[in-house]
């Protein structure tokens, strides 16, 4: 423990997102197991992922929602809930769309795909923000594009009709929306956060509505839990809630810059899972150097911001 205090915030901030990391590959691989998308030797039943996903916005709201009311000098109320519920809409169809993933195809095409979202914010800023396009974004680009584009092979699913056991087929493109979605969500939250609304509220909100709308597309595949599903679930939302956390006190102590390069643990550490209990690993040449690409693309966005900062 006197070691972890002698180091320097950012390197304090470092190990907090990579604990982060490997929580959130921790509940890759349980939602993997309990949506039925990988086999284990129990005789647990698998779960829609709609009502894996309501369940742990349950669980969630239930650690955090406490917290919150208890706080001093917190106005909860809000100007714009228009925008917070475009945000909670965005945000609960993501998770949904991501666990859904989890359900069709193996972890690390689900990450590699879902890597694709700085990309999906630069296009999106670019529509929306009118903000310029550098040669290096441009390159990132054309990188992430090429490795979704290997990983998914639209020319061997989508128009021939081939589905083979090497490719996606239309499961390819759910952890794309949800990428696509995590970003919408992440643009209304910027809009609200500068005209004003503090992060505990926007938090509370996220929490308080995330549950019941989620738990609209769960009524339409409900199964009876057991005690088991329940437990098993109860881990999701405690792991997920743990590793949001990480990440908020990873942000306290170092820059979002120097943070970003760590975000790659999440995709080894969800291989490793993905590998050693579920025996999958990529063994397509197509699908290894799309997701080569598309890290190459990340390491060139995360290079040229921590350039950026360093000329300041």
């Amino acid at each position: 423990m006197k070691i972890l205090l002698n180091l320097s915030p950012s390197s304090r901030g470092a190990l907090w997102k990579i604990w982060a990391c490997l929580c959130f590959a921790v509940v890759n691989g349980i939602v993997r197991f309990i949506t039925g998308g990988a086999k284990l030797d129990t005789n647990i039943t698998s779960l829609p992922f709609s009502q894996v996903a309501f369940l742990q916005n349950l669980v969630g709201t239930f650690i955090m929602l406490p917290w919150f009311l208890f706080q001093k000098n917190i106005n909860f109320r809000t100007r714009f809930v228009t925008l917070h519920s475009v945000r909670i809409i965005f945000a609960t169809c993501g998770l949904v769309l991501w666990y859904g993933s989890l359900r069709y195809m193996p972890i690390t095409y689900a990450l590699a795909l879902s890597f694709t979202s700085p990309i999906i914010t630069i296009v999106a800023s670019r529509i929306f923000l009118n903000e310029d396009i550098s040669k290096y974004r441009l390159l990132a680009i054309v990188f992430s594009i090429s490795g979704a584009f290997l990983i998914t092979r639209p020319d061997k699913t989508f128009i021939s009709g081939i589905i083979a056991e090497e490719h996606l087929g239309w499961t390819a493109m759910l952890p794309i929306l949800s990428a696509i979605c995590w970003v919408g969500s992440k643009i209304t939250s910027r809009k609200i956060a500068t005209r004003g609304d503090s992060p505990q509220i926007m938090t509370l909100y996220l929490l308080t509505f995330m549950v019941p709308l989620s738990l609209f597309p769960a009524l339409f595949v409900w199964k009876t839990i057991t005690i088991n599903h329940f437990l098993i679930c109860a881990a999701i939302g405690i792991v997920a809630t743990s590793a949001h956390l990480s990440i908020a006190k990873a942000l306290q102590l170092a820059e979002i810059t120097f943070l970003t390069p760590f975000g790659f643990a999440r995709l080894f550490l969800s291989s490793v899972i993905g590998y050693y209990a579920f025996d999958e690993f990529p063994t397509s040449i197509s699908m290894l150097l799309g997701i080569i690409l598309i890290i190459a693309s990340l390491v060139i966005l995360s290079l040229k911001s921590f350039n950026k900062i360093n000329n300041k």
